[in-house]
C-alpha cells in the first residue's frame, strides 16, 4: 500500500509535498538558512522521503541526525518519554 495521499496539494506522510518541493529548490539553490535547511530536513527524515530522494539527502540528512540537529522517530519518542517521566514527577512533587 502506497504512502501517497492524493489531494489536490499532494501530500506523503503527512508532507505538503508542493511545500516540499518549494524548500528542495530553494534548498538547491542556496536560498535557505541553517536554521531553514535543518527544518526541512527533519520534515524529510519525519517523512522518510530523506531516503526516497537522491542519495545526497540521505547522506545531508544522515549528517545532521548524526550531529544532532534533526532527530529520528526513536529518539524523539524516546526525549518525549523523558520529557513526560521529568513533568510528571514534577507534578507529583508538587501535589505532595
Amino acid at each position: 500500500m502506497s504512502d501517497y495521499v492524493g489531494n489536490s496539494a499532494g501530500s506523503f506522510k503527512g508532507v505538503n509535498m508542493l511545500d516540499v518541493v518549494d524548500k528542495i529548490i530553494s534548498f538547491e539553490s542556496g536560498e535557505l538558512s541553517v536554521d531553514e535547511v535543518v527544518v526541512l530536513f527533519q520534515e524529510l527524515v519525519d517523512s522518510g522521503l530523506a531516503w526516497s530522494l537522491q542519495n545526497s539527502y540521505g547522506r545531508v540528512a544522515q549528517s545532521l541526525i548524526e550531529s544532532g540537529l534533526v532527530k529520528t522517530e526513536s529518539i524523539r519518542r524516546d526525549v518525549e518519554g523523558v520529557l513526560s517521566e521529568i513533568l510528571d514527577s514534577n507534578s507529583n512533587k508538587e501535589n505532595n
